[in-house]
């Protein structure tokens, strides 16, 4: 069957030759007048949306996501008008959920700078069907409009099904939620003495001091958690601890905890635009070279590394293109409102 060889090219993830064909599939569905060959052709659309997001035609994605919804809304009415059912349904047409086509339309949206449909669309998502992954966009997305209390509703959803989700912690904190009310919501995971996961509620306590700006007091329990045999090197806890020490002014401690994460994982990005500024500021050049070299070459879709190349061609006298570094830096966070505050919490001199 036709549809088949769709789905195994989607399955193997053979986007270019997905494309070529699909287009030939939906014409075969449309010339049949049957509910099967509805749905199959719903199914291509889906997959061929998919082809297109994984290629980052982020535009040509959402109209065929759109336009797979609006062929089932138009199915179901055709079914009700005719007064007919699925009796035997097609194992093989497994259709792609409404909710995670609406979630792919929203990336597709914020991807195109679409913020208000990202809401509008994740809202219509009706709320017994949402998924943590659902809440946590819609969080997000309430959190960059200035939405604070649907924002805190969200977040509270995902730990209520996840309850070690550190981001949405992380954010409910700086959103003003207590710690005792986070860790009432991960009581049940945190509790249990086996678990290897009683660091949770230092954790969050650290955290809280780190979101009330108490810089000393989150370092000294970052720092004990860190030490713990279990916890050492810990990445996460490493950045934070950087992050500490630089807000309170410690920039020479800063500075040697984040080069020990850079060491530990070249890869990493968070925190590098703070150890560029640090590096940029002690006058240490071809360190900044090469870190700045390094992040380019682990992406060039986020702004760290744009941000450290910034730095290094201020350093080197050259405003102009050190400028043009961080509008693009800035371009590549715009939805993330937080590249801002970073900005000037790192001491941006551009």
């Amino acid at each position: 069957m036709f549809f088949d060889f769709v789905k195994q090219l989607h399955e193997n993830e053979l986007w270019s030759n997905l494309v070529q064909l699909a287009p030939f599939a939906i014409s075969i569905c449309r010339s049949h007048n049957t509910d099967l060959t509805s749905k199959m052709r719903q199914q291509i659309l889906v997959y061929l949306a998919d082809a297109f997001f994984d290629t980052k035609e982020f535009l040509r994605a959402e109209s065929l996501y759109k336009e797979a919804l609006q062929a089932k809304k138009q199915q179901q009415k055709t079914k009700k008008t005719t007064n007919t059912s699925d009796s035997n349904p097609s194992p093989e047409c497994k259709a792609t959920s409404d909710v995670a086509v609406k979630y792919k339309m929203h990336l597709c949206y914020l991807k195109t700078n679409k913020h208000s449909l990202a809401v509008d669309i994740l809202q219509s998502i009706p709320v017994k069907q949402r998924t943590p992954k659902v809440y946590q966009a819609l969080g997000k997305v309430y959190q960059q409009a200035g939405m604070e209390r649907p924002a805190v509703t969200c977040f509270r959803e995902v730990l209520k099904s996840c309850p070690l989700a550190l981001e949405a912690a992380q954010t409910l904190m700086m959103l003003g939620v207590k710690a005792k009310d986070i860790q009432s919501l991960a009581l049940d995971a945190t509790s249990n003495p086996t678990s290897d996961i009683d660091w949770f509620n230092q954790w969050i306590q650290a955290f809280t001091a780190f979101g009330n700006k108490d810089y000393v007091e989150a370092m000294t329990k970052f720092k004990s958690l860190e030490e713990r045999p279990l916890l050492r090197n810990n990445i996460h806890l490493l950045i934070t601890i950087g992050l500490c020490q630089h807000y309170n002014g410690n920039c020479a401690a800063a500075l040697s905890t984040l080069l020990r994460v850079h060491k530990l994982e070249p890869t990493n990005l968070k925190g590098m635009d703070v150890l560029a500024s640090l590096l940029a500021k002690e006058r240490k050049y071809k360190e900044l070279e090469s870190l700045a070299t390094k992040l380019m070459s682990v992406t060039e879709d986020a702004p760290e590394p744009w941000i450290a190349t910034g730095y290094h061609c201020y350093v080197a006298k050259k405003g102009t293109r050190a400028v043009y570094f961080a509008h693009r830096a800035c371009m590549l966070q715009v939805i993330n409102s937080q590249i801002y505050w970073h900005k000037y919490s790192i001491g941006w001199p551009f």
